[in-house]
């Protein structure tokens, strides 16, 4: 039995829960190492990568975290974004790459303050904050 990996798209954005419209694509393991290594072409401007390093500063000062992402948070969304961008038919990154891919790839790498926890609040909520407090470049 060969292993494979199934990624879904709907609509232009990634979806965790597949509905009978998405596009659901099957990929054997030699396929899926040639689109990995693809990935890793797309070109990223400098300005987008000082974008996903502020994202990450960012996420250390919000008062709602106690503990914000790392270096590898950063890594994480310009990988992220690199993929994102190879599917949308690109060669190239652009900030809403990055922005589109940050929740998934920062959630797990943040811990919420005790009074954000008391409050009620929630990870994806923050960094939603986050998102938007911090522009994007133009380009």
């Amino acid at each position: 039995m060969s292993a494979s990996v199934v990624l879904v798209k709907f609509g232009g954005e990634l979806i965790e829960e597949p509905s009978a419209l998405a596009t659901v694509v099957y990929l054997g393991l030699p396929t899926l190492v040639v689109v990995q290594q693809l990935a890793t072409r797309q070109r990223v401007e400098e300005q987008v990568i000082e974008y996903a390093v502020r994202l990450v500063r960012a996420t250390r000062e919000h008062p709602g975290l106690a503990l914000g992402s790392g270096s590898r948070g950063a890594l994480a969304l310009v990988r992220g974004a690199r993929a994102v961008s190879l599917m949308d038919g690109r060669g190239y990154v652009t900030p809403d790459d990055i922005k589109r891919i940050a929740l998934p790839a920062l959630r797990h790498r943040v811990a919420l303050a005790p009074d954000a926890l008391l409050e009620g609040r929630r990870v994806n909520e923050l960094l939603t904050e986050v998102l938007e407090a911090v522009p994007a470049p133009r380009m």
